[in-house]
C-alpha cells in the first residue's frame, strides 16, 4: 500500500487520491512534503478535503503541520473541506490543543453541516477530552432552533 503514495504516484487525479487516502495507507515523508506544498495552491474542494485529511492523519503529533492544515481549511470557502477536517480529527481522536480549539469553534459555526461534523468529532474523542465540550454540546442538544439531526446527535454524544 505504501507504494501508492510513492513519489512516482504523485500525479493522481483527485478521485484516485481520495480513494487511496480512504484506504488509510501509511504516507511516506516525501508525500507529506508534496501534499503540504499543495496547500499553497487553489484546489477543488474534494482535493482540498482529501489532502487535509491525509495530512492531519499523518501529523497527529506535529503541531506545526496541524496548524498549517487548519489554517488552510479555515481559508477554504467550501464547508465540505471543514467537515472533512473535523471528521478526520475525530477519527484520529486528536489531543492537539489547536485541533481541539478548531473543533470547539466549529460547534458555533453558522453552517449546520459544520456543527453536525463538530458534534460527531467530539463524540469520537476520548471521554476525558470530550468533557471539555460538554457545555456547548448540551446547548446544541437542547436548543429548539437547531435542526433535529444536530440535536439528536448531540444527545447521543452526551449519553456516551
Amino acid at each position: 500500500m505504501e507504494q501508492c503514495f510513492a513519489p512516482s504516484a504523485l500525479q493522481l487525479s483527485g478521485e484516485a487520491l481520495h480513494i487511496l487516502v480512504a484506504m488509510n495507507p501509511s504516507i511516506l515523508p516525501e508525500v507529506v512534503t508534496y501534499l503540504s506544498s499543495r496547500l499553497e495552491e487553489p484546489l477543488p474542494p474534494m482535493d482540498a478535503g482529501t489532502i487535509a485529511r491525509a495530512l492531519l492523519r499523518s501529523a497527529r503529533s506535529n503541531g506545526a503541520m496541524i496548524q498549517k492544515v487548519l489554517t488552510f481549511v479555515q481559508n477554504q470557502p467550501d464547508v465540505s473541506v471543514t467537515t472533512d477536517a473535523l471528521q478526520e480529527l475525530g477519527q484520529i481522536r486528536t489531543r492537539d490543543t489547536q485541533a481541539l480549539s478548531f473543533i470547539e469553534a466549529s460547534l458555533d459555526s453558522p453552517s449546520n453541516y459544520v456543527r453536525k461534523s463538530a458534534v460527531d468529532s467530539v463524540g469520537r474523542l476520548e471521554l476525558s477530552i470530550r468533557a471539555n465540550f460538554l457545555t456547548k454540546v448540551t446547548r446544541l442538544a437542547t436548543d429548539p432552533k437547531q435542526p433535529e439531526e444536530i440535536r439528536s446527535l448531540a444527545n447521543a454524544v452526551l449519553k456516551q
